[in-house]
């Protein structure tokens, strides 16, 4: 926000809980970080820090793809 201006600056927070993202991980990321082979993983051995104000929330464990899509599009051009 600083840099760029906080009237040009647009966070997005994809929120998913971590059973969801899990149950995604096609690359056995969060079971290698379980098993050490990862360390400081995101979510597993280190801490995720949310946003604190961002502009949108979607929460991805409960919209579709394109649902999520068409929110961010909508927030933009709003």
């Amino acid at each position: 926000r600083s840099i760029i201006g906080a009237n040009r600056f647009f966070e997005i927070y994809l929120s998913t809980p971590r059973q969801i993202g899990e149950s995604r991980d096609v690359k056995g990321m969060y079971q290698r970080a379980r098993s050490g082979e990862l360390p400081q993983f995101t979510g597993v051995s280190a801490p995720y820090e949310r946003p604190k104000n961002p502009s949108l929330t979607i929460d991805t464990g409960s919209i579709s793809i394109r649902s999520a899509a068409a929110k961010i599009i909508s927030s933009l051009k709003g």
